[in-house]
């Protein structure tokens, strides 16, 4: 039973994690990085592993600089 509890609140976790990933893509504060990162995140975020969500979230706390370059 503890198993289980414990896969759900992972699950819930990782469901948290997404939409924060998902409000911090659409809000990055230019606009082009908004509608990239935006549409990646709702396309792709609903599918991701917590491996892929590690990554996104990596990328998403760069700088912006960082990405354009």
């Amino acid at each position: 039973m503890l198993g289980h509890e414990g896969g759900r609140l992972m699950a819930e976790d990782l469901e948290v994690r997404r939409k924060r990933l998902r409000y911090h893509s659409w809000h990055r504060g230019t606009k082009e990085l908004d509608l990239v990162l935006g549409q990646f995140g709702e396309k792709y975020l609903p599918t991701m592993s917590e491996n892929d969500i590690d990554l996104f979230e990596a990328i998403i706390n760069q700088n912006e600089h960082d990405i354009y370059a």
